[in-house]
C-alpha cells in the first residue's frame, strides 16, 4: 500500500483533528474530487470557522508542496485583501496532506445554479469581473498563474450579508512564470488567468 494511505485520520464528521499546532473539529464534508476532500470544521484553537483541504492522492505530498509554496506567496503579500481565500497553515498527519483555509460561503457556480432568474444579471457580473480582474491582476504582480479558473473556484465570501463579495479558490494547479510545465489543467480554462495571455 502506497504511503500516502497508511494510517489515515479520523476524517469522519464530529472527529477531533490535531494538527500540531490546532485542533479542529470536523463538521461536513463539502466536496469530493480527484486530489481529496474538502471538509467544514471549527478550529477550537483558534476559535474560528475553517475549511480543510486534505490531499488522499499519489504523490500528495509533491501537490501539497506545490501548492503551499503558492500559498505562502499569497499570504506574504496579503493576498485576502486581493480577493484570494485567506490560507492559515499547512500540515500533515500520518501521510494526509492538509490546508487550513478561511471559511467561504457558496461557489458561483452555486450562486447562478440557485438564481431565481436562471443566471446573473449585468448589475451582478460587473462586481464581480470587477473583483476577478483584481485577484488576476494581483497574481499576475506576483508572477503566479492559477490555471484552473472556473466557476467552482469562484467562492462567495457571504451571499446574505456581503452579496457579489468574492474570492478566487483552489491553488493546487497554480504555478509561477519560472515554474511552468504542468498540464494537468481543464483545458477549456487553460489561457485564463495566465500572466500572458
Amino acid at each position: 500500500m502506497q504511503s500516502y494511505l497508511q494510517n489515515p485520520p479520523d476524517l469522519r464528521p464530529g472527529a477531533l483533528l490535531q494538527s500540531p499546532v490546532h485542533c479542529f473539529q470536523l463538521q461536513e464534508h463539502l466536496a469530493s474530487g480527484v486530489y481529496g476532500k474538502v471538509i467544514d470544521c471549527w478550529n477550537v484553537t483558534a476559535q474560528r470557522p475553517a475549511v480543510l483541504k486534505v490531499l488522499q492522492v499519489q504523490n500528495a505530498e509533491f501537490f501539497w508542496q506545490e501548492e503551499e509554496e503558492i500559498l505562502q506567496i499569497l499570504a506574504q503579500h496579503q493576498g485576502h485583501r486581493n480577493h484570494v481565500v485567506q490560507w492559515f497553515h499547512s500540515f500533515q498527519i500520518s501521510g494526509t496532506f492538509i490546508h487550513e483555509f478561511e471559511k467561504l460561503d457558496i461557489s458561483l457556480k452555486q450562486y447562478v445554479r440557485e438564481s431565481p432568474y436562471g443566471g446573473l444579471g449585468l448589475m451582478e457580473i460587473r462586481p464581480i469581473v470587477s473583483q476577478m480582474a483584481q485577484a488576476l491582476h494581483f497574481l499576475k504582480g506576483l508572477g503566479i498563474m492559477h490555471n484552473d479558473l472556473k466557476l467552482d473556484n469562484i467562492m462567495l465570501v457571504d451571499h446574505l450579508r456581503k452579496p457579489l463579495c468574492v474570492k478566487l479558490i483552489d491553488f493546487g494547479l497554480a504555478s509561477t512564470e519560472n515554474c511552468q510545465g504542468k498540464e494537468i489543467h481543464n483545458q477549456y480554462y487553460r489561457h485564463v488567468g495566465r500572466p500572458n495571455a
